[in-house]
């Protein structure tokens, strides 16, 4: 999904497919996004809006693009994740939730700021909330996916957010790799040779 130039955009990744935004709930703290699934086992984590300054939700309670901006509890000194309007125009950073997945960092920036959770007699799943910096790639897999099915990898360039199978990204990491390589020795052929006494210098 591509990136225009605007504040730190919003997707969520569930059962293998990537979506713009965070779906908003209201409960009693007001309009929150809710991280968890319902269950006898679960912690619940609600994600609130930012005063004075709350992240836009847009008319399908949607929330496209937001800044995380920790708050302190200074009766508990519990610090809570709020979502507000994003404050640099140019940030190429973006912000993933996670539903359901178990998910770990293989390359670069990608910085875990939030997550509830919920257990089953039989299952047990995690709903995060992820930072990631351009050049970060994360391995996700979902639990209510097939054992076969391959992990996904999330990758963030310079320029948009994709997903692809996590097979897939390691054989293209190879294949550029590997094109980097030929190419280099190719300049090296084309570069005119230099004479010993060149290199050396004359006697």
């Amino acid at each position: 999904m591509g990136l225009r130039e605007a504040g730190m955009k919003c997707f969520t990744f569930s059962k293998g497919e990537l979506t713009t935004g965070f779906l908003v709930s209201h409960h009693n703290r007001g309009a929150v996004v809710r991280l968890g699934e319902p269950g006898e086992n679960k912690r619940f984590e609600d994600i609130s809006l930012f005063r004075p300054n709350p992240a836009e939700i847009d008319g399908n309670g949607i929330i496209h693009e937001a800044h995380p901006v920790p708050i302190t509890d200074r009766k508990t000194g519990r610090t809570f994740t709020t979502l507000a309007t994003p404050n640099n125009q140019r940030d190429r950073r973006v912000l993933v939730r996670l539903k359901n997945v178990e998910w770990q960092s293989f390359l670069g920036d990608a910085v875990e700021l939030v997550f509830g959770w919920t257990v089953t007699e039989m299952n047990y799943s995690y709903d995060t909330l992820l930072m990631l910096k351009p050049g970060a790639v994360i391995r996700v897999k979902s639990k209510d996916r097939s054992e076969s099915d391959a992990a996904d990898a999330i990758v963030l360039l310079e320029d948009e957010l994709k997903v692809m199978k996590f097979r897939k990204f390691l054989d293209l990491s190879m294949s550029q790799e590997l094109e980097a390589v030929a190419q280099s020795f190719a300049n090296a052929a084309r570069a005119p040779e230099r004479s010993l006494g060149a290199k050396f210098g004359s006697s």
